[in-house]
C-alpha cells in the first residue's frame, strides 16, 4: 500500500480483506524518497525528519526529504474473518504418477495403404487369362453379323495358378526398406501360397541372384512360363554413379528381354516417387511406386 500511495484507512483495511489478511496497525503513506546527487558519496548518513512533514499527508516544499519508514508486515486472518470459498477446479494431484516405464512405440505400419493393400498386391501377382464365364455380348454380335463362332469366346479373370517369382534388392540403397521388404513377402507367400512362390535376392544386378547369401549366388534363368516376376528394388537410383547409369541401363535392358523371350510378366516395385523413376525403365516394365499414393486403381491402370 505504501508502494502504490494509498493512504486512505478504508481501502487500506479493504484491500487487507481481499487478500485474505488482516493489517497489525494501520500505517499512512508517505511518499519514498528520492536520494540526492551525494547520496551515494555518504550512504550511511541518513537526514533527519523534518518536523514540518505531517505523518499522514504529503512533504511540504521546500523541506528536506526523510528515509522511508519500514512497511509493516501483514498478518494471516483469524478464523473469524476467514471468507468460505468454492473452487471450480479439482486439486492438483499431490501423489507422483506411478512410473509405466517408457512409451511403447507406434504400431509398425505397411508403404502401401493397409486398406487397399491386399488388392494391390493381388494385382501384381496374378495374370490374366480368358477362362471366365461365356461372353454372351460377343457371341451375340458375331451371330448378328453373321459369323461362324468355332470358338466360345471367355471374360477375362486373373490367376495365380502360374506362380510368381519375387526378386528382392539388397543393396545399400534398399536397406533402409529391409523390414518393409520383409513384411511384403510374408503378404505375398499368404497371398500366393509358399509352394507357388519363388523368392530370391540380389544386389543391383538381377542376372546373379540366389535364394540364400550373396556367396551362393549363381547365374540368373528365367522361371517358367507365365510365371508373373515381382522386382522390388530402387533400379540403382540410389546408389549408381551418374558414371555407371549407362552400364546399369544395359543390365536391366537384357533381364527384362530375358523375361519376355520365357512370356514372363515382369512388374517393378521401387520406393521413388513418379519423378524419381527412370523413364527408361517404365518402358522395360509397368513401375509402380511403393508408398501410400499407390491404390488399387492405380496400379490396376499400370498393369494394361
Amino acid at each position: 500500500m505504501a508502494a502504490v500511495d494509498v493512504s486512505d484507512e478504508a481501502t487500506f483495511h479493504a484491500a487487507a480483506a481481499m487478500l485474505g489478511l488482516h493489517p497489525k496497525a494501520v500505517q499512512t503513506t508517505q511518499e519514498p524518497s528520492k536520494p540526492s546527487a551525494h547520496a551515494s558519496l555518504s550512504p550511511r548518513r541518513a537526514k533527519t525528519p523534518s518536523p514540518s512533514t505531517s505523518s499522514g499527508g504529503l512533504r511540504q516544499a521546500g523541506t528536506p526529504l526523510e528515509a522511508p519508514r519500514p512497511i509493516p508486515l501483514l498478518f494471516p486472518m483469524g478464523t473469524e474473518l476467514a471468507v468460505s470459498r468454492q473452487w471450480t477446479q479439482p486439486p492438483v494431484a499431490t501423489e507422483p504418477t506411478p512410473n509405466r516405464g517408457p512409451t511403447p512405440p507406434h504400431p509398425y505400419l505397411p508403404l502401401f495403404p493397409p486398406r487397399s493393400e491386399s488388392a494391390i498386391l493381388r494385382l501384381l501377382l496374378s495374370r490374366v487369362v480368358h477362362e471366365g464365364p461365356i461372353d454372351v455380348q460377343r457371341v451375340l454380335t458375331a451371330m448378328a453379323h453373321g459369323r461362324h463362332v468355332a470358338e466360345l469366346p471367355r471374360l477375362p479373370v486373373r490367376t495365380l495358378r502360374f506362380g510368381v517369382q519375387v526378386l528382392v534388392d539388397i543393396n545399400e540403397g534398399t536397406r533402409l526398406f529391409a523390414r518393409d521388404q520383409q513384411q511384403l513377402l510374408d503378404r505375398i507367400t499368404a497371398i500366393a501360397g509358399a509352394h507357388a512362390c519363388d523368392v530370391r535376392y540380389f544386389a543391383q544386378n538381377p542376372l546373379r541372384s540366389g535364394r540364400s547369401a550373396g556367396w551362393s549366388w549363381k547365374p540368373y534363368t528365367a522361371p517358367p512360363s507365365g510365371t508373373r516376376v515381382l522386382i522390388i528394388s530402387d533400379f540403382g537410383q540410389n546408389t549408381v554413379p551418374r558414371a555407371e547409369q549407362a552400364e546399369n541401363r544395359k543390365v536391366w535392358q537384357r533381364a527384362a528381354a530375358l523375361w519376355h523371350r520365357a512370356d514372363c510378366l515382369p512388374v517393378g516395385l521401387a520406393p521413388l516417387s513418379a519423378r524419381q523413376q527412370p523413364a527408361w525403365m517404365r518402358l522395360l516394365m509397368p513401375l509402380l511406386s511403393w508408398d501410400r499414393s499407390t491404390t488399387a486403381s492405380t496400379a490396376h491402370a499400370r498393369l494394361r
